[in-house]
């Protein structure tokens, strides 16, 4: 019954979002709906979110990150680690 919000940019970064929880997104050029995750229970929430980067794609880096409501947690949302993607 969980929710998750993705949010993505160009660049990567390490700074305080809330406390206890930290953005590793720069610049952010994206970010999704709100999103339920599948599973039940604390922790078995779980989320595909497919995407397809074509061989074409500049060299650049895409980074991503979710934050997902967590009642468990100072203000109710918890941080994914940050994923990045690059180009050739």
């Amino acid at each position: 019954g969980s929710v998750a919000v993705i949010l993505g940019g160009f660049s990567r970064a390490e700074r305080e979002f809330t406390p206890g929880s930290v953005l590793r997104v720069g610049q952010i050029g994206f970010k999704s709906g709100v999103l339920p995750l599948s599973g039940s229970g604390p922790g078995q929430g779980r989320l595909l979110y497919p995407f397809h980067v074509p061989p074409t794609f500049p060299p650049v880096a895409l980074v991503f990150q979710a934050f997902v409501q967590d009642p468990a947690v100072g203000l109710h949302w918890a941080g994914t680690n940050g994923l990045e993607v690059r180009g050739r």
